[in-house]
């Protein structure tokens, strides 16, 4: 009798294991953004921008628990990179080098085209010049840019072809405001939906501030969510769906 007891234990145990949810399945998925007001920042210890609201409904809908964490786009990389760890992050450029260790969601936000930011006192510089093309080859203007950020295609083509001067942070984009205003760099490029709050969070005065549009500066670029190898194609399916109902698709991803 204790013979039979203890069969049945064991096999309704078992029965139990089966149908418990794994611990994989349990863990929310870390998706990383770095600090670009007004796509993504941190404002009271808590993800916010318009691009994090958006992921968040995308998420909600696909029924996927994540947890938001702030890191610098080179670390993001990184991160991506790690085949063997589950990890996404929000509003990069596809582009093929990316694609060779990364997978990519459909599209989730299209840019503005990308204008010159410069100073008042700085703007007489760039009046001759009509193209980033041009702006480029005056190595006596100083770029600010970021460390493993990508512009898109036609400008990351630019930047390696004529090699502009430039200076490069790590950090975020409102310390390149600031180097502007102090005459350190001579300019940077910037979507215009994303300049007020960039001067703003710099603490610093939009009238002292002067943007140049750029004639061969194509459409804004299409931003995506981006996954590691990591990541279930089941999950990024699922994912996929919700954008497919909540974000009007214009192409192809």
């Amino acid at each position: 009798m204790k013979k039979i007891y203890l069969v049945h234990f064991f096999l309704i145990s078992l029965i139990l294991l089966l149908f418990l949810p794994s611990k994989s399945s349990s863990t929310p998925l870390t998706v990383s953004y770095f600090e670009r007001p007004p796509y993504y920042f941190t404002k009271q210890d808590r993800a916010a921008g318009f691009l994090i609201e958006l992921s968040r409904k995308i998420f909600q809908d696909a029924g996927i628990e994540v947890v938001f964490i702030s890191l610098p786009p080179a670390r993001i990389i990184k991160a991506i990179k790690n085949a063997d760890n589950p990890h996404c992050s929000i509003g990069w450029f596809k582009k093929p080098e990316r694609e060779k260790f990364a997978k990519f969601s459909l599209p989730i936000y299209q840019n503005q085209p990308v204008v010159l930011l410069t100073s008042k006192k700085f703007k007489e510089l760039f009046l001759p010049y009509k193209t980033l093309q041009q702006v480029f080859s005056d190595k006596t203007l100083i770029m600010g840019k970021m460390s493993s950020f990508s512009y898109g295609s036609y400008v990351d083509d630019l930047l390696t072809r004529i090699a502009p001067s430039s200076q490069t942070i790590t950090k975020c984009q409102s310390i390149l405001i600031k180097l502007i205003d102090k005459g350190r760099i001579s300019y940077m490029l910037a979507a215009p939906e994303e300049i007020p709050t960039l001067i703003t969070s710099a603490d610093l005065k939009h009238a002292d501030f002067h943007t140049h549009n750029l004639t061969d500066i194509p459409h804004g670029n299409i931003r995506y969510l981006i996954f590691s190898q990591a990541v279930q194609d089941e999950v990024i399916g699922r994912i996929n769906l919700s954008i497919r109902k909540i974000i009007p698709q214009k192409e192809s991803p």
